[in-house]
């Protein structure tokens, strides 16, 4: 697996998460795509991971959509806040998604917001691409 950090930008702010204290911003294009060059052509999985939320990145479906034009397999890990559940079905042949606590009350204290919201999202991606095809993340 090859990890590509594409954000730094997160839509929220979980105490525990290094990337609250460097500089929010997105990666270039560019610089994905020379990324992507140096990638060694054979079957590999392609993380499009951030210390921020990933689906927060303007071309984050692009990215995906990049990484198989290439040959290679993209994952990710979500906080579960993108309701653009057809276009992750579609591009992402697995996705994590990442829940640290089922409380509500719990998650709000973590910067883990709307977890109602969260747990919404990931019934509609079971839905659309069954529980083989899903991936569960926490931190204890």
């Amino acid at each position: 697996m090859i990890q590509i950090e594409i954000t730094t930008h997160c839509n929220f702010e979980c105490f525990y998460c290094a990337g609250r204290d460097m500089p929010q911003r997105h990666m270039a294009w560019k610089a994905f795509l020379g990324i992507l060059d140096r990638v060694p052509v054979r079957r590999r999985t392609v993380n499009l991971q951030g210390e921020g939320e990933p689906t927060t990145h303007p071309r984050f479906f692009e990215m995906a959509a990049e990484v198989a034009r290439r040959g290679l397999v993209a994952y990710a890990i979500t906080n579960g806040s993108c309701n653009k559940h057809a276009l992750i079905a579609r591009h992402f042949p697995r996705i994590g998604v990442s829940i640290d606590t089922l409380d509500a009350a719990e998650a709000e204290r973590i910067g883990r917001y709307k977890l109602a919201r969260t747990l919404a999202n990931l019934d509609a991606l079971l839905a659309l691409m069954g529980p083989a095809r899903l991936y569960i993340h926490t931190v204890d």
